[in-house]
């Protein structure tokens, strides 16, 4: 969420060379720090559900799965591919350009618009942690369910 908001500002700055390099620093913090923490998310929160029940077996818990599933298929099948498609734009600017061409503001903004439908579920996510209130199971709803 700090990446996106600070990805915003520099897009809103509209200075080319400040965009670039927020885009640059916001892709290496997701490479060497937010993958490797989504997967220690996902192992420590599915063993303190295995400790507390079963991941399968609170409804809370497996809904919160499921939204964490969600917003992951949001940033695999869209973010990074977005990504991708930026930093050629990047590469075939010049480095002194005074305004980015508008195929790669739309892209940025693009970006920005991923990242608020990937977040989405980790807010709600962040609600049934707090609250854990009493849902069915995701089994439970698909008819799979006790």
């Amino acid at each position: 969420m700090i990446g996106t908001i600070w990805e915003t500002r520099s897009l809103l700055n509209g200075r080319p060379e400040i965009i670039r390099y927020t885009y640059h620093t916001v892709v290496w913090l997701d490479a060497v720090f937010t993958a490797p923490l989504i997967l220690i998310s996902v192992l420590s929160g599915i063993m303190l559900a295995t400790i507390l029940g079963g991941v399968g077996e609170i409804g809370w818990v497996s809904n919160a799965l499921l939204l964490f599933l969600l917003s992951g298929v949001v940033w695999i099948s869209a973010d990074i591919p977005t990504q991708y498609r930026i930093k050629r734009h990047f590469e075939a600017l010049a480095g002194d350009c005074r305004e980015l061409p508008r195929p790669l503001r739309r892209l940025l903004w693009w970006r920005m618009a991923i990242s608020a439908a990937g977040t989405l579920p980790l807010l709600v996510i962040f609600y049934l942690m707090i609250h854990k209130p009493a849902l069915p199971t995701v089994a439970a709803w698909l008819g799979l369910g006790k």
